[in-house]
């Protein structure tokens, strides 16, 4: 009962003494991580480093790409050497486009021959079943009554078993 009253009466302050707003404890001032916030984050910080640099080769690729496209519009004005790695890099990037439509083909093709072959199997026995059902509910809804739907229902087991 004492040790209550005790802690309502009290404040406590669980941070560390010295400790500035909005500054970690891992970071230097210049927001680089300190050797023990490098141990502690390093795998979000890998990542975030991978992602730099995915993107900086992607701004690579994209500026590569538009220089390509720049110079082939003024093919008169550029070099040897340049004309040549123009050619050489569109002979390559036209090889990868073939070798990776190959690949691609190959996986589809073999995806559209197990389709079709699951759809041979299976829409012959979902068109009976839903064909079956639908017999029922026929032969249900004109004799109206109990007798009428007892014997639907018989028909409907009896065309299942015999499958």
């Amino acid at each position: 009962m004492y040790t209550e009253y005790m802690y309502k009466n009290s404040l406590a302050h669980f941070g560390i003494r010295g400790q500035k707003w909005g500054v970690r404890r891992f970071q230097n001032e210049d927001r680089t991580w300190t050797e023990e916030g490098k141990k502690r984050y390093g795998k979000k910080l890998e990542r975030q480093v991978r992602k730099a640099e995915r993107k900086a080769e992607k701004k690579a690729r994209k500026d590569a790409v538009k220089k390509i496209r720049k110079n082939n519009k003024n093919r008169q004005v550029l070099s040897d050497d340049e004309l040549a790695a123009a050619v050489r890099r569109l002979q390559n990037e036209k090889m990868l486009r073939e070798l990776t439509e190959r690949e691609v083909n190959a996986g589809r093709t073999y995806a559209k021959e197990i389709l079709k072959d699951v759809g041979k199997r299976t829409i012959p026995a979902i068109a009976t079943v839903g064909a079956l059902y639908a017999g029922k509910k026929a032969i249900s809804h004109i004799t109206k009554g109990k007798h009428g739907a007892e014997l639907a229902s018989d028909i409907y087991k009896y065309a299942i078993k015999k499958k």
